[in-house]
């Protein structure tokens, strides 16, 4: 009983912090969904913005506001799915359930170290052996006998992503120049050193599509 409580006290702490943060940023009841990026960053959850992006519609719709505008309680929801969604978006979640599958050769429900390593590998994450490692054993409390349900697959992706983006984070800072632009040269020797080989004009054709009449190569 005082653990439930301790959790429902905890909840309503979390909310009233949020509520606070919300008020700040709003004009009358909503924000603009294009806020949600900013009450994200205030109530520190570190994301992508492709994927709020995509929650931001979602959550407008099943709450009913106004075109354009999130409620607070909309973005509660948004928080709720992005965690629930391990900041993946609903396609990228589509792919790894995917790969979980095809991985669980042996249908026990649970990935074995060897079976992420291949995963990775099938997702196009160029992640090392011993990172792998390292992360499953944290996962499996330092059981190499142990699995991953598709659960904590879910997770265990969640925080390689988490550490190629403070990779990239680094990185950035290093070539960055003061427009806060980098070249597509810099780019492509950026993604080297993750581990991506990819070809140039790959690399290219990804800027102009993120951000096109901006690119210099």
């Amino acid at each position: 009983y005082e653990f439930v409580r301790f959790v429902c006290l905890f909840k309503a702490r979390v909310e009233r912090n949020y509520r606070k943060h919300f008020v700040a940023l709003a004009h009358g009841q909503t924000i603009a969904q294009s806020q949600l990026c900013d009450f994200f960053t205030i109530v520190g959850l570190r994301f992508r913005h492709c994927v709020l992006e995509e929650l931001s519609p979602e959550v407008s719709s099943d709450s009913g506001c106004s075109p354009g505008t999130l409620s607070f309680e909309a973005c509660i929801r948004a928080v709720e799915l992005f965690r629930q969604r391990e900041g993946f978006s609903r396609g990228e979640l589509e792919t790894i359930h995917e790969a979980f599958s095809s991985f669980d050769r042996d249908l026990s429900g649970d990935l074995s170290l060897d079976e992420i390593i291949a995963a990775l590998a099938w997702l196009g994450l160029p992640v090392s052996h011993k990172r792998i490692e390292h992360l499953f054993l944290q996962e499996t409390q330092g059981s190499r006998q142990a699995g991953l349900s598709k659960r904590e697959f879910l997770r265990f992706l969640r925080y390689t992503q988490m550490y190629e983006m403070e990779n990239v984070e680094r990185m950035m800072a290093k070539i960055g120049s003061q427009s806060g632009y980098v070249q597509g040269s810099d780019l492509e020797a950026m993604l080297l050193k993750l581990g991506y080989n990819v070809p140039p004009g790959a690399v290219l054709e990804a800027m102009v599509d993120v951000a096109p009449g901006v690119v210099s190569q």
